[in-house]
């Protein structure tokens, strides 16, 4: 899956990168990785999400997931299906990219892939061939694989590749489908075939005569990457969070005013409200608030295109303390601003006799609790659930709220 933030710029994400993991030049490192993946023409481009139109390409795209690891000086990438999703040339590019990035960067790229073409079969300096299972069938370089494939086809009895035919398919169907018999006869006479060894375990003793066979026993010394202060990160991550909500402006006036227009309605509705109609005109506030608070707060952080940049960034060392206090301050704006559009006309066509300034206090506090439920919404209930999971939340707080009042007449007995 790419993962990287979808409205920023290709230059911002990867200045972002540089300043989380402490990289000391970071206009030259950026300019270099540009450069080096050719998207220094684009790098003002906003990266956007494969769904979304007028934005850089695929092949792009999946540069800019590199470049986000290559900027941090990487000594080692590894990369999970990097042309799924791409045509045959473009997947060809990004594998020519990775060759070049290996031997000009010094950097070692491991990569899983799926039938591909003889060209970027040919780029490979070292080849592992899995079975089902997992099971080691063939480790070495491309040329090696012919050899050795010819070496054992007496012994599973499989055909010659066929003529103009990828040596990759080749490879990959015969790991699939060839199996060694044997004959073994039962006690009631009856001849069945035993699987005895299939090609992993022909492979087996000669891995282990290899002279680079690596031994998995050798220890290393892990050196943890800096990291900025934890303070340091909340301011970087706030601003980077403001940069984003100034370029989704229109999400953000959207919300301002879809409170408004439900402030209007309700206002409109309880016009010139009588003291019995009081309790439902502030159950159903109650629903407004709750849904439009709820609503707004699972985005923070139950959004899908946010969770993976969470889990990325994370994984990378980021402070979840400060990219949650990052995120949460920011929806602060929500938390103040909201009150005054729903009150604008809901407290203008009320005419309620409690002033402007009470009622927008108990509408900040509100909404403050609201924005908190619905971040514990976000973080229990899986993104496809957890709107629903807020409409029933806020209609059975809206409901249940003032069930335990005490009426005048119970107060004068």
């Amino acid at each position: 899956m790419d993962m990287r933030s979808e409205d920023s710029t290709i230059s911002y994400a990867a200045f972002c990168i540089c300043m989380m993991r402490c990289v000391l030049d970071l206009l030259a490192q950026v300019t270099e990785i540009e450069e080096l993946l050719s998207l220094d023409t684009v790098k003002d481009h906003i990266v956007g999400s494969p769904d979304s139109q007028g934005q850089i390409s695929g092949g792009q795209r999946k540069r800019v997931n590199i470049g986000m690891e290559l900027v941090a000086d990487t000594s080692i990438l590894f990369l999970d299906e990097p042309t799924s999703g791409l045509d045959s040339t473009t997947g060809k590019d990004v594998i020519e990219l990775l060759k070049c990035v290996a031997k000009v960067g010094n950097v070692t790229v491991v990569l899983v892939i799926h039938q591909p073409r003889y060209d970027i079969f040919e780029l490979f300096d070292d080849l592992i061939l899995l079975e089902r299972g997992g099971r080691i069938a063939f480790q070495g370089s491309p040329d090696q694989a012919h050899d050795y494939f010819k070496k054992i086809q007496p012994r599973f009895d499989f055909d010659d590749p066929p003529a103009h035919s990828n040596p990759a398919d080749y490879y990959l169907d015969t790991i699939s489908e060839r199996v060694f018999y044997s004959q073994e006869q039962k006690d009631d006479g009856c001849v069945t075939d035993r699987e005895t060894e299939t090609i992993a375990d022909v492979w087996v003793p000669t891995a282990a005569k290899t002279e680079n066979h690596l031994d998995m026993r050798q220890t290393s010394t892990f050196v943890p990457e800096a990291r900025p202060l934890a303070l340091l990160q909340f301011l970087y991550l706030l601003h980077r969070q403001f940069l984003l909500l100034m370029k989704t402006w229109y999400v953000f006036g959207l919300d301002m005013f879809l409170v408004l227009l439900a402030g209007g309605v309700l206002g409109a509705i309880y016009n010139e409200i009588t003291l019995r109609a009081l309790l439902v005109a502030n159950i159903t506030s109650g629903v407004a608030i709750g849904l439009t608070g709820m609503i707004t707060a699972i985005r923070t952080f139950g959004s899908p295109q946010i969770r993976p940049v969470f889990w990325r960034e994370s994984a990378a060392g980021v402070n979840r303390v400060a990219y949650f206090c990052a995120c949460a301050s920011l929806q602060l704006l929500h938390i103040f601003i909201f009150p005054v559009f729903f009150l604008s006309l809901f407290y203008t066509l009320t005419g309620p006799a409690a002033a402007f300034g009470g009622y927008y206090t108990v509408f900040i506090f509100t909404y403050w609790a609201v924005f908190g439920i619905g971040y514990v919404l976000s973080l229990v209930f899986h993104p496809d659930n957890s709107k629903l999971a807020a409409v029933v939340v806020g209609l059975i707080a809206s409901a249940t709220a003032g069930s335990f009042r005490t009426s005048l007449c119970k107060l004068n007995k």
